[in-house]
C-alpha cells in the first residue's frame, strides 16, 4: 500500500485516525495496488468555524471509498448526527457532488456513462460499538448505517479479517486499473497526482514526441510550497529530478526571473 502525503506524520491527525492508518496500512500490507490518501477535501468546502470537510480516500482493486471520522462518544449526541448525514438531502448531496466529480473525466466511465468501480462514502465513529447505538437509531438510519458506517467494532473486523471486512462497504463492479489512479487523484486531490516513469527496451519503438521528453526541458509551477514539496517528490520518484523537469512555486519563479 502507499500512503500520502509521503509525510503525513505531520498531520494534525488524531489518535483514532493513527490508529484506523495503521489497520488500513496492515490489511494491505501484501496489496501491491493499494493507495490511501489522507485528508482530502474533494468538495472544497468548510463545514463551519472554518475547518474543512476531510475525508481519507482509499482506493484499491475492488473500488473507491471515502472515510469521513466523527469523535463522538456521547451516545445521543452520535444518534442525531447519524439521523443528520444519513438524509438524502445530506448524505445524497456529498454523494452526488463527488460522483459528479468522478464523472467528468470520461477514462473513469464505462460505455453506458457511469462510473465504471464501485464507490461508497463512509463515516466512522471509532469511539462507539455498533451494539451501543444501533437500538437508539430508526429502522431508516439503521440500515444507512449498515451500508455507510464504520463502528468500533467493524474496525476491529477490519483488524482480524482485512481486506475482506470491508466486503459490505463496496459492491464492485468492475475491478479498478493502475492506469486511471491518476485520474481519480486529478478529480478528488489533484495534488497527490503521481508522476509514472516508463521505461523502453531497445526492441521497443518510441515516437517523435517520446522521445521529445528527453531532449526538451520542463518546469512546473505551483501556488504554494506545500504543492512544491509534493510535486518535488513526485518528479524524484519519477526519476526526472536530476535531469530535465525541475518545479517551483510562482514566486521562486518570479524572484529567479
Amino acid at each position: 500500500m502507499e500512503i500520502y502525503p509521503n509525510k503525513y506524520d505531520q498531520l494534525e491527525l488524531s489518535s483514532n485516525e493513527r490508529s484506523f492508518l495503521r489497520t488500513i496500512n496492515r490489511a494491505f500490507e501484501n496489496e501491491k495496488f493499494a493507495y490511501f490518501v489522507l485528508q482530502i477535501n474533494p468538495r472544497k468546502i468548510s463545514i463551519g468555524n472554518g475547518a474543512a470537510e476531510l475525508f481519507n480516500l482509499l482506493i484499491y482493486r475492488e473500488g473507491l471509498c471515502l472515510f469521513r471520522f466523527f469523535e463522538i462518544k456521547d451516545i445521543k449526541a452520535a444518534t442525531l448526527t447519524l439521523s443528520l448525514i444519513s438524509r438524502n438531502d445530506v448524505y445524497g448531496r456529498v454523494y452526488d457532488d463527488i460522483y459528479s466529480k468522478l464523472s467528468i473525466s470520461r477514462y473513469l466511465l464505462d460505455s453506458s456513462g457511469v462510473l465504471s468501480f464501485a464507490f461508497n462514502i463512509c463515516y466512522v465513529f471509532p469511539d462507539l460499538e455498533k451494539q451501543q447505538i444501533i437500538n437508539s437509531l430508526s429502522q431508516e438510519v439503521g440500515k444507512f448505517a449498515e451500508n455507510h458506517v464504520l463502528f468500533k467494532d467493524n474496525i476491529q473486523q477490519i483488524r482480524s479479517k482485512g481486506v475482506e471486512a470491508l466486503k459490505q462497504y463496496i459492491d464492485r463492479k468492475n475491478f479498478i486499473e493502475e492506469k486511471i489512479v491518476n485520474c481519480i487523484f486529478q478529480r478528488l486531490c489533484p495534488e497527490i497526482t503521481i508522476a509514472r516513469k516508463y521505461l523502453l527496451d531497445d526492441n521497443k519503438k518510441t515516437t517523435t514526441n517520446d522521445r521529445g521528453l528527453d531532449d526538451e526541458e520542463f518546469l512546473i509551477t505551483c501556488y504554494n510550497r506545500n504543492l512544491n514539496n509534493y510535486y518535488q517528490w513526485a518528479i524524484a520518484q519519477a526519476g526526472f529530478l536530476n535531469k530535465n523537469v525541475r518545479c517551483q512555486t510562482f514566486f521562486s519563479l518570479l524572484t529567479d526571473l
